[in-house]
């Protein structure tokens, strides 16, 4: 393991950016985790999608409105790495989330208001502006206590 770590950290010696992508969630977390990524890539420029932005939050949550087995509430799988902090990726929001729905959109804003939820879909993207600080862009939705989506500056 420790040669692999070895071989990881050279490979980022020489890059000024890191890209994650999708996948299982909780197998790149537990992959992320056993390598000590977090460590590793603090100081980089992150780029991250899909669940690669979902691991890199601070809890990783589960969320689907109508799954094959029916309808199911948004659940914390885990804690993430924490490198995201104060936000809550909600990658392919248009497949998974029944956003014209107020009243499921209002439940998830307030279960976690301690997080900027955004709804992120093909193309959308989240800037950090200064620590703990994020402007959505493009057409990223951040969604609202009362139900609302608030669009994203282009």
């Amino acid at each position: 393991m420790q040669r692999q770590r070895e071989d990881i950290l050279k490979l980022l010696a020489d890059c000024p950016n890191v890209a994650i992508a999708g996948g299982h969630v909780a197998v790149l977390l537990n992959r992320m985790r056993l390598f000590g990524l977090k460590d590793m890539i603090d100081k980089h420029h992150i780029i991250a999608w899909s669940a690669g932005a979902m691991a890199l939050s601070e809890h990783v949550v589960l969320f689907h409105d109508s799954p094959p087995q029916g309808r199911s509430n948004p659940e914390i799988l885990d804690v993430g790495l924490g490198l995201l902090r104060g936000i809550l990726p909600l990658p392919h929001a248009k497949r998974r989330l029944k956003l014209k729905e107020r009243d499921r959109v209002g439940i998830l804003a307030r279960r976690f208001k301690e997080f900027l939820c955004v709804a992120l879909d093909e193309g959308d993207r989240v800037d950090l502006i200064e620590e703990g600080h994020w402007r959505p862009r493009w057409s990223a939705r951040v969604l609202r206590e009362d139900g609302t989506l608030k669009q994203a500056e282009a």
